[in-house]
């Protein structure tokens, strides 16, 4: 499962760490795949999770709740981040 989420700026390889972390934990395996930080002033990291059978929205759930996350989604976030 593709994993996508957005934080604001700067990079912060930490929290990007305890994301996979935890994840990784709760779902199964994951390792980051790709982190950009826009000149816009937020930085998108994909994620690719070993097991599929979780439901989406939980996985999305379990990132947004870190008060940095702006937003997080299966497959993509969209053309807005």
């Amino acid at each position: 499962m593709r994993v996508v989420y957005a934080y604001t700026a700067p990079r912060d390889e930490a929290l990007e760490r305890e994301i996979a972390s935890d994840l990784g934990s709760r779902f199964g395996g994951s390792r980051q795949t790709d982190a950009i930080e826009a000149s816009g002033g937020i930085v998108t990291v994909t994620l690719e999770l070993d097991a599929v059978e979780h439901p989406a929205d939980s996985v999305a759930e379990r990132i947004r709740v870190r008060p940095r996350v702006i937003d997080a989604a299966t497959d993509s976030l969209g053309e807005g981040v």
